[in-house]
């Protein structure tokens, strides 16, 4: 889990924080409410209860709400106002396709082999494919197909990939964007 929202309301000054989830590390770089600030983090401590709590490196400059905030003492707004906190820089996204080695993503069948990893048969495209389905869901009333489970494979073979990554502005700037981390890409 790399985005979380803050569990206990934080001052301005603070060097850490509680957070109801995470699964951050060290040296890991964090955006705090929508890109009010960024820290690196020096610290982090599992508190119970999937809870964590991180140590910045540098003290916070501002002051942030917490799932413990309640507006105007009104109760129905508890944690509605809560600021999250989301990594920017620390971990590594891998994506895996049907040929990836390791745990097979089909179990359609007893060789755990994509009936579809050499593309679609002889005359029939992805439209045939998707149209297939939505008869299975009108007739069964689930989306399946006899020859596939719904794992992605299909959809993505024979196709180009891509990955979106957009720059993030903090709020307090308009110039060069500096929280956008950076893909490698191989294979």
């Amino acid at each position: 889990k790399i985005w979380s929202r803050i569990a206990s309301s934080v001052a301005a000054g603070a060097s850490s924080m509680q957070l109801e989830e995470g699964d951050l590390r060290v040296g890991d770089t964090v955006v705090i409410d929508r890109g009010l600030e960024t820290r690196e983090i020096s610290a982090v401590q599992p508190l119970g209860g999937g809870k964590i709590e991180i140590t910045f490196t540098q003290p916070l400059e501002n002051g942030y709400r917490g799932t413990d905030h309640v507006h105007l003492g009104r109760e129905q707004t508890r944690g509605l106002m809560a600021a999250s906190v989301g990594l920017v820089d620390g971990h590594t996204v891998v994506v895996e396709g049907e040929d990836t080695p390791g745990v097979p993503m089909c179990s359609v069948n007893e060789t755990k082999v994509c009936p579809y990893q050499d593309g679609m048969p002889e005359g029939v495209n992805l439209h045939d494919f998707a149209k297939e389905i939505r008869h299975y869901l009108d007739t069964t009333g689930s989306p399946n197909h006899p020859n596939c489970r719904p794992c992605g494979a299909v959809s993505e073979m024979h196709y180009t990939g891509y990955i979106i990554a957009m720059a993030h502005f903090n709020r307090g700037s308009d110039k060069c964007p500096k929280d956008h981390g950076k893909i490698q890409v191989s294979g």
